[in-house]
């Protein structure tokens, strides 16, 4: 008989007490985040990571950060009315660094 148990169980409150979002929030983030940014900041930025009730968006470039500074309160609202809970608390705009040509 072996002493491995299933995590499936226990994973929610692992990824909880390191304040992480559930699998299925992130999955839905990053698929709903077109109708969850809107336009015009659905295709100028992006869900780039989340931790501790802060999500880290990656945007264009930096005046869309200055401009979309502006409406996180309006965007933590539109996360939590997605999510089903207050599940992100903070945003950090992150300008998406331009890639190097070899």
């Amino acid at each position: 008989m072996s002493d491995l148990q299933p995590i499936g169980e226990d994973l929610e409150e692992i990824l909880r007490r390191l304040g992480l979002p559930s699998p299925g929030a992130l999955e839905r983030l990053v698929a709903d985040w077109p109708g969850v940014a809107g336009e015009p900041w659905a295709g100028r930025s992006a869900p780039a990571g989340w931790q501790r009730g802060e999500l880290v968006l990656e945007v264009a470039d930096g005046a869309t950060a200055s401009l979309l500074r502006y409406q996180v309160p309006a965007l933590l609202d539109r996360l939590e009315s997605t999510l089903g809970a207050r599940l992100v608390e903070a945003v950090r705009l992150r300008v998406r660094s331009p890639r190097k040509l070899l």
